[in-house]
């Protein structure tokens, strides 16, 4: 089940649950506040994580958080992010139910024993406000994807930010991943990851970054800079609600009937090519793209995946998709 952690409207919900989550409780007044955006099925599910870690309740059985921060545009409004990510390995090792504390314990203060992308959240909050949809380990990797699209879909929110949990990026990184999809025009724009290395017959290791590129030619703008990209994975990436939309609708009978009973698109299913190859979940997503749609990878600034840093200005000099 997914878990939803809600940006709030004010600072001072979140520095009241950063000083008092460590001790298991949270101020009665916010506990109700939350209470009232939650639907009456999930309050007992509420009630038992807010009693362990301070953790409200939320819509579909998701517990909030306030996730606010700072102005992100400089005339008294913050940007509306929704930002998932995916703890398979932090939920087989702890449970459904401690993983969600855990995990809501990291991002309020996070720490280098963290998961990365707590300290990604940790980073994107102080450029926007930001919601978090925590999945706690689906086995369908698609059906966890097309589920959170879906809900960023739902959300309102200007963008979405899909993030692995072994992966994060410098927060100058993630402004200039903001600023390239905070626009009008359907845009997508990925951040390049080392991919883990392979070893190939020869035992010899290869490290390949994780893009598909559209040539050469770079945009540059507020001295960051993109190049043309046709796909690439999931690791960190950015996608503006024009693009969310226009994308749903070119694949508006690409439809599936959810756990849940809910109908949604499964624009990450995988993908049978006409030469017979398959194509996993991110790169199958990407081939669903319309054309209309500008997707660009970021060459400025630096990313970290699975412990392994790139240097984005050197992402094109090294094998890729």
């Amino acid at each position: 089940m997914p878990i939803l952690l809600e940006g709030a409207r004010y600072a001072r919900a979140e520095r009241t649950l950063l000083a008092q989550s460590g001790r298991g409780r949270t101020r009665r007044a916010d506990r109700l506040s939350r209470m009232q955006r939650c639907s009456n099925r999930n309050v007992q599910q509420f009630a038992r994580l807010a009693r362990n870690r301070g953790v409200s309740g939320g819509r579909t059985a998701c517990p909030c958080v306030a996730l606010g921060n700072e102005d992100s545009r400089g005339d008294g409004s913050r940007m509306k992010i929704f930002f998932s990510t995916l703890t398979y390995a932090l939920t087989r090792t702890l449970g459904a139910v401690g993983a969600a504390r855990e995990f809501s314990a990291q991002i309020l203060a996070p720490n280098a024993q963290s998961l990365p992308v707590a300290r990604a959240i940790a980073r994107i909050r102080t450029l926007a406000d930001v919601t978090v949809m925590h999945d706690l380990g689906s086995a369908h990797l698609g059906k966890a994807r097309s589920r959170q699209y879906h809900s960023a879909l739902e959300s309102g929110a200007e963008i979405w930010v899909s993030c692995d949990d072994d992966g994060e990026a410098t927060t100058d990184t993630f402004r200039a991943l903001l600023s390239a999809v905070a626009c009008d025009e359907p845009a997508i724009c990925l951040v390049p990851m080392l991919m883990r290395p392979t070893v190939d017959l020869q035992n010899i290791e290869k490290q390949r970054v994780n893009i598909a590129w559209d040539g050469q030619l770079r945009r540059i703008d507020a001295g960051a800079s993109y190049v043309r990209a046709k796909a690439g994975g999931f690791g960190l990436v950015a996608i503006n609600r024009s693009a969310l939309l226009r994308i749903a609708q070119a694949n508006a009978l690409l439809t599936y009937t959810d756990d849940d009973q809910i109908e949604r698109n499964a624009l990450f299913a995988d993908q049978f090519t006409k030469t017979g190859g398959w194509l996993g979940e991110d790169l199958a997503f990407f081939s669903r793209v319309p054309s209309d749609v500008r997707v660009e990878a970021l060459v400025t600034g630096v990313s970290y995946h699975a412990g392994l840093a790139l240097d984005l200005h050197q992402a094109q000099l090294l094998p890729s998709l």
